[in-house]
């Protein structure tokens, strides 16, 4: 939310002009080192911008273009490392190599960066660790299986499909071919459950249209007649049938179910 400079988040924050400023966050840059430029101005101090003028410098002995991650750490003028400057100039331009730039931000990092792992401690000497009052992780296979007329349905729809997944591009002149989203769209709407690619070629069930078709009481009256076997409406009051016929040809919709209710009962 406040990794870009140009943020309404970022500039709301400011705005609060707080006198300092602590960031939470599992991923301090997770699309890249230019993600930091956005945090540096809750790291630098008030006075950063004079760091860089024409009289500061001097009387840290520096010349104005210095780059302070070149200095040794007791330098006076290593502060200018926590300033955004610093960031913009010596560590996001693409002249920067990526071992300097991870050099570079490691030198920020040690002295803004507190890092909290599950064997960290808080107090850090006596308390218990972080990872004692977190639950512990639970994993599980999930086998999810057709029948044997559900998997010869979908064998026959997805052969179908696959031969057209790829298709030649007439502008492309090396013939590598050209993806199909519309059919990987179907093929994935037919992993999902072997009706769907059907009533999607119906109702056209995209983003744009599901909140419409959702608030239409009839809508889902012609989806159960599409099914296999077709289901009449006015016979399917009870939630167990109505349960019957949206789980055929969805396996994976079956499985979660099923787990749903172990969970719950």
């Amino acid at each position: 939310m406040l990794k870009k400079p140009c943020s309404t988040g970022l500039v709301g924050v400011k705005w609060l002009n707080g006198d300092f400023h602590m960031l939470a966050t599992a991923t301090p840059i997770p699309k890249g080192i230019r993600d930091w430029e956005g945090y540096m101005p809750f790291i630098e101090h008030k006075d950063a911008a004079k760091w860089w003028s024409n009289v500061s410098p001097k009387q840290m002995k520096v010349k104005k273009d210095v780059n302070p991650f070149d200095l040794d750490d007791d330098h006076p003028a290593a502060k200018l490392r926590l300033t955004s400057k610093a960031c913009k100039d010596f560590i996001s331009p693409l002249s920067v190599g990526t071992v300097a730039k991870g050099l570079r931000l490691g030198q920020i990092w040690s002295e803004t960066l507190l890092r909290r792992r599950n064997a960290s401690r808080v107090p850090f000497e006596n308390g218990p660790m972080i990872g004692a009052s977190l639950p512990a992780i639970r994993a599980s296979l999930i086998s999810c299986q057709y029948t044997k007329s559900e998997r010869a349905t979908y064998n026959k729809a997805q052969e179908q499909l696959v031969g057209h997944l790829i298709s030649p591009d007439s502008k492309d002149r090396k013939g590598t071919g050209k993806w199909s989203l519309s059919i990987h769209r179907k093929l994935q709407l037919l992993s999902m459950s072997l009706m769907l690619p059907k009533i999607d070629e119906k109702y056209d069930l995209k983003a744009k249209n599901l909140r419409h078709l959702y608030e239409d009481p009839a809508f889902f009256h012609p989806w159960l007649r599409g099914m296999n076997p077709p289901l009449d409406p006015q016979k399917a009051e009870h939630v167990a049938l109505h349960l019957h016929h949206l789980c055929a040809g969805a396996p994976k919709l079956r499985v979660r179910l099923s787990y749903l209710r172990d969970q719950i009962s």
